[in-house]
């Protein structure tokens, strides 16, 4: 945990895991608090995700994923208590604008203790990657 002002930061150093991974690219890359290092999934293909367990169900109050590259990245993020039922909190998955990073407030009540983010597609043709995620809540 790491508070940033006020919020704290519920993902870092939290474990993680992917659907792949780039050699030098791993999953823990992208919850490190290292803007210069990056998760990068290992191939261009659709489907590609991204998970972290935050090791005890938490409220999420708001999402922020920043990317290594400005780029219109399409995807959705969700949460679950158990790791099998999962609840959308964000969609992003027809989302035409260019962006480095985003930041979401989420549904008052969004409880998990899993969070993943499953990308659908994105403009640049480049393999999945995110350059940090930070969940806050309690």
């Amino acid at each position: 945990v790491f508070q940033e002002n006020t919020r704290m930061n519920l993902t870092y150093q939290k474990p993680t895991r992917a659907s792949s991974e780039s050699v030098g690219y791993e999953a823990s890359q992208a919850n490190d608090r290292d803007p210069s290092s990056y998760w990068q999934a290992g191939n261009a293909a659709p489907g590609a995700w991204w998970q972290v367990d935050l090791e005890s169900i938490i409220e999420i109050s708001s999402l922020k994923i920043s990317f290594p590259d400005e780029a219109n990245y399409r995807y959705r993020a969700e949460i679950s208590e158990n790791g099998e039922t999962w609840k959308v909190i964000t969609d992003q998955t027809l989302n035409t604008k260019a962006v480095k990073m985003q930041e979401f407030s989420v549904r008052s009540g969004d409880k998990g203790r899993f969070m993943r983010i499953i990308f659908t597609g994105q403009s640049n043709k480049k393999p999945a990657s995110i350059s940090e995620v930070e969940v806050f809540g309690k």
